[in-house]
């Protein structure tokens, strides 16, 4: 029903009235249920009688609640301030939620930190407590360095070479997986003894090799057999390698292997030489071959690391050499060269090694590391003169090097 004033005013009065209400509802947001009959395109034409009518029959209950325009401009800036507080209010819960998701990354990142802190002790704890070996004489060695054996950096201990029994014969992932804390046990002591040697190498044996972290110089354990018919996961030995690059680069490298049973190794030199090197490498000594058979020839390393004895000349010290790397070297001439060449023996190589096997007695001898580094110095001409074959310094002069006319 129409309200008394509203139905005994004119016309024009009522026209007016609802035009004000129309305007006013305007102004309102446009969720305000109140003012929502007021919108449509009817109240736009604002005409009269015909809109009295539909005022009468659609919006009765609404305009019994509408006594006055004013009332009507009180529930529309009360409905403005109701849609302001409600957009802070989803501000806020915004700004809230961003807060609590914040808080709980960190949450959860110093959970992940906790997390490897107590993975770290009981990973610590393990090493100390289990997974002991049983050597063929008895005795128990617990293989980390937080037992009560000793350990000394200038040798490798026992425990790292059962540790390299055992995997020779289970060398397969389950078992690795099992063992794996004997694996880092033996391995960081043979990165303690890399540690200590590196030392040494930089500054008594040679001045050019840099200092570089372990990982640039020790080889990972795993095999790569993507084209190999061997199929084992891991290698049997720990190795590691120093040069100017450490492992990896076109120079030189002092190298070390520790394997049990008397497979270990200690020498140095270019092992299985690329394409650039070894032709750098054959056109030297085509050209100039008495600069390495002069290093081959000396007491240090045909006697020291070829093993010749009696009297000692350039050419049984070549032939030796030649033998030590005959593995991989040529059956025939190399390509450019005649078959006939002086100097064949010395062509047909492919890698240019020296060095000497190491007893397990003596890798776990006290006196271990000064022995390796004995070894190390007397490899050192070569590797120098490697070096300034396949990667001459900018610095030498032709003096150094030699001409290239010299015969």
């Amino acid at each position: 029903m129409v309200p008394s004033h509203a139905a005994s005013a004119p016309s024009s009065t009522k026209s007016a009235r609802v035009d004000g209400v129309w305007k006013e509802s305007r102004k309102t947001d446009a969720r305000s249920k109140y003012f929502a009959p007021f919108g449509g395109e009817d109240s736009r034409r604002g005409a009269g009688d015909s809109e009295d009518a539909q005022l009468s029959d659609g919006n009765s209950e609404c305009l019994s609640g509408c006594s006055s325009p004013l009332a009507h401009n009180q529930d529309a800036a009360s409905t403005k301030k109701r849609t302001r507080g409600d957009e802070c209010s989803d501000a806020e819960n915004e700004r809230a939620k961003l807060n609590r998701r914040r808080d709980a990354l960190h949450e959860g990142s110093t959970k992940v930190k906790r997390a490897k802190q107590i993975l770290k002790a009981k990973n610590a704890r393990e090493m100390q407590l289990a997974n002991r070996i049983t050597l063929p004489s008895g005795e128990t060695l617990i293989p980390n360095r937080l037992s009560t054996l000793e350990y000394k950096e200038e040798t490798i201990q026992e425990n790292t070479m059962a540790f390299l029994n055992e995997l020779a014969a289970n060398n397969n992932r389950p078992w690795f997986a099992e063992n794996e804390s004997f694996y880092r046990a033996a391995r960081q002591d043979f990165e303690s003894f890399v540690d200590a040697l590196s030392q040494r190498i930089t500054k008594d044996v040679d001045t050019t090799v840099p200092e570089l972290p372990l990982k640039d110089i020790i080889f990972r354990i795993h095999r790569d057999i993507r084209f190999s018919n061997d199929q084992t996961p891991y290698k049997i030995y720990f190795s590691a390698a120093w040069s100017r690059t450490g492992r990896k680069g076109p120079y030189a490298h002092y190298y070390l292997q520790i394997q049990p049973n008397g497979k270990s190794f200690a020498g140095g030199g270019i092992w299985h030489a690329d394409t650039q090197p070894l032709s750098l490498l054959r056109r030297d000594i085509s050209r100039r071959p008495h600069r390495l058979k002069s290093i081959l020839a000396r007491d240090s390393i045909s006697r020291g690391l070829l093993g010749l004895k009696g009297r000692v000349d350039k050419q049984k010290a070549v032939q030796a050499f030649a033998s030590r790397n005959a593995a991989d070297a040529l059956k025939t001439a190399p390509k450019g060269y005649p078959r006939d060449h002086p100097e064949l023996e010395l062509l047909r190589l492919r890698s240019f090694t020296v060095g000497l096997p190491l007893t397990d007695e003596a890798v776990k001898s006290n006196d271990f590391l000064e022995h390796i580094v004995d070894i190390f110095t007397k490899v050192e001409p070569l590797i120098t003169y490697l070096n300034s074959v396949v990667m001459p310094d900018i610095y030498m002069d032709s003096s150094v090097r030699g001409s290239d006319n010299t015969v």
